[in-house]
């Protein structure tokens, strides 16, 4: 465990990867290979359980945030348009 500052709470805490349930339960299944997981763990506060990346966003431009909602946008439209031709492909030759 390593100590440093915590920008989610504000104060200095441990770090640490978190193992829970789901760590057992995919190394009982997968017959321990999911072990090979561990070390790509992010290491999270103890007092706040949040990684660097999932606790309060930084403040962004407005312009780069409006360009990354109209990429998320772009990519959703992709994905369901690819499923449709998907489905019209499947049902047209079965």
């Amino acid at each position: 465990m390593r100590i440093a500052y915590c920008q989610n709470c504000g104060k200095s805490t441990g770090h640490k990867r978190a193992l829970g349930a789901g760590t057992i339960i995919g190394a009982v299944i997968t017959g321990g290979a999911s072990l090979l997981a561990l070390p790509f763990y992010s290491k999270r506060c103890i007092a706040c359980g949040l990684n660097a990346e999932e606790g309060a966003p930084q403040a962004k431009s407005a312009r780069k945030q409006e360009g990354e909602r109209q990429r998320d946008e772009a990519t959703g439209w992709l994905v369901l348009l690819g499923f449709m031709l998907l489905l019209i492909l499947t049902f047209r030759y079965c």
